[in-house]
């Protein structure tokens, strides 16, 4: 019956991913309260298939969420930024200009300055954008690593040390660590790396959470389906020598979105993740095929 249900989920089954926002800190997620909380549900584009990868940010007093679109039929996903009303920014127009797939657009802050960190790995690297008040678009600062397809990474900053957190394409379950004391400067592969390396916390979910003093790293539970849950680890360890964490709890999908759920993010007082759900129809199969018969064309974006 399982070997069944997987084959009329290839033929039919279509993932639809939407953005969900909740208002509260972190204690909401430790505490396990999700579920209880009163959820809004982002439907930007309804021709999007996924509307995914959300992360949350603050300038000048507003709120916005930078996440990845994707269709079927486009072949490609691109990174959009709406605020908290549903308006649309075009921050990230000079990153959609490169050729190939886009998504994870993880946004943070350093000495006052935002940078963004998208996944590239079609590019063969992870790349630094800097945001450009003037002109409200991330612009390209330097190339961070350029010698495999990354994927889903982060830096988070902590007593002078820039730590990134990574993943590839061809081994996304092992979790490796890098370290720098400069933005600009060469990382360094961590002693300790790989930190993780199974399907349940390898790959992230989401940036480093700082709440209380703590650090927590949000990774995608995939073992049973492609981000069927949450895993939140508590970080006990964080220096150029040492690194340890622990599990700590799993978020489960939220209704009505049962089918999934694989990216984390908290700003102030507001959560953001997203949510999968799986239709079925028979068209599906034909946008399918649609959508690897262009991944394989020579020249596409």
């Amino acid at each position: 019956m399982r070997f069944f249900k997987k084959i009329i989920y290839k033929l039919f089954g279509q993932d639809i991913w939407r953005i969900g926002i909740i208002s509260g800190d972190f204690t909401l997620v430790l505490n396990g309260q999700l579920p209880n909380q009163k959820i809004r549900w982002f439907d930007i584009n309804s021709k999007s298939d996924y509307e995914a990868d959300p992360f949350i940010f603050k300038l000048c007093n507003t709120y916005y969420i930078a996440y990845e679109e994707f269709n079927y039929l486009s072949g490609n996903a691109k990174l959009k930024c709406i605020d908290l009303n549903g308006s649309e920014f075009p921050f990230f127009d000079e990153i959609n200009n490169n050729i190939g797939h886009k998504s994870f657009p993880y946004v943070f802050e350093v000495e006052g300055a935002l940078y963004c960190l998208p996944e590239e790995g079609d590019r063969n690297g992870i790349y630094l954008y800097k945001l450009n008040n003037a002109l409200n678009r991330f612009e390209y600062v330097r190339d961070i690593l350029r010698d495999d397809m990354y994927v889903d990474s982060f830096i988070h900053y902590v007593d002078g040390v820039y730590y990134l957190f990574t993943s590839t394409i061809n081994d996304p379950f092992k979790q490796r660590l890098f370290f720098s004391d400069s933005l600009h400067g060469d990382f360094i592969e961590h002693r300790m790396s790989p930190v993780a390396k199974n399907s349940r916390v390898g790959r992230n979910g989401g940036g480093m959470i700082c709440f209380d003093g703590k650090l927590y790293r949000i990774s995608q539970n995939c073992t049973d389906t492609y981000g069927g849950s949450l895993v939140v680890s508590a970080v006990s360890q964080l220096s150029p020598n040492e690194y340890k964490e622990n599990e700590y709890m799993e978020i489960l999908p939220l209704p009505p979105y049962i089918n999934g759920i694989h990216t984390l993010s908290v700003k102030d007082k507001h959560i953001v993740f997203d949510g999968k759900k799986v239709k079925y129809k028979v068209s599906n199969i034909f946008r399918k095929l649609a959508y690897k018969l262009k991944t394989r064309l020579p020249c596409r974006n």
